[in-house]
């Protein structure tokens, strides 16, 4: 049972668009340090502004330029 929820996850994980973090990045709940992976959680489209998911799970609203995208695989 254990091993199919792991596997689901994963396969969670790889069809997120995911993006690398060009430079730091301060806001109120924390850091986010530059050339972390984080994935999309969801897009803001009237500002320009991305919410990402750190990989301790924490969101973050950052600006779509100080993001590069990698890829899935």
């Amino acid at each position: 049972m254990l091993l199919k929820l792991q596997h689901k996850v994963i396969s969670i994980w790889n069809g997120m668009m995911k993006y690398k973090v060009l430079k730091d990045y301060h806001t109120v709940n924390g850091v986010v340090y530059k050339g972390e992976i984080v994935k999309l959680h969801d897009t803001r489209y009237l500002s320009g502004e991305v919410r990402i998911q750190d990989n301790m799970g924490r969101l973050f609203t950052l600006p779509k330029n100080i993001l590069k995208e990698v890829s899935n695989g």
